[in-house]
């Protein structure tokens, strides 16, 4: 576990802890078939998003529903 995960003494500084985190993106990296990378990018260019924005959208879209 990392000083993130485990609370911190007071509960103050655990949700001000907690709320640093969930205020910053986070990075991942994805490997795609070629297909599905160049229909997402088609997408992203029709709607006029970059491709990474496209695809975050898509996952925050798909985990609210």
């Amino acid at each position: 576990m990392t000083s993130f995960s485990q609370p911190q003494r007071g509960s103050a500084a655990a949700v001000s802890a907690q709320q640093r985190i969930m205020r910053h993106p986070v990075r991942i990296s994805a490997t795609l078939n070629w297909q599905l990378h160049q229909r997402l990018q088609d997408r992203a260019d029709l709607v006029g998003r970059s491709l990474s924005n496209l695809v975050s959208y898509l996952l925050e879209a798909a985990s609210m529903g």
